[in-house]
């Protein structure tokens, strides 16, 4: 778990270095829209993470000015839909599989 941690906070501080309030208010504040919807879901189906990660994520989000809906959706979209985490336990599966395989 300590080996976990430092990696999210590292890429927490280059997204609040990174991104500029202005562009996160354009693309999921509260005049974004569907653009704000889309954005917060992909987003959060991409992630592939623990819990302890999600929360500081989304409180760079509200403190970036994301509206609150769209955080709701980002927490919503990684607690259900992660398609990155799939990924990587297919890989796992197929490749334990083929290590039977050889046995």
């Amino acid at each position: 778990m300590l080996s976990v941690i430092p990696p999210i906070f590292i890429l927490l501080g280059l997204l609040d270095v990174w991104v500029q309030r202005e562009t996160m208010i354009r693309l999921m504040g509260e005049k974004s829209g569907i653009i704000g919807v889309t954005i917060a879901f992909l987003l959060g189906s991409a992630i592939a993470g623990l819990l302890y990660a999600v929360f500081p994520v989304a409180g760079v989000l509200l403190k970036k000015g994301s509206k609150f809906s769209n955080v709701l959706i980002f927490i919503g979209a990684w607690s259900t839909k992660k398609y990155l985490y799939y990924c990587l336990r297919l890989r796992q599966l197929v490749g334990s599989l083929c290590l039977q395989g050889f046995l």
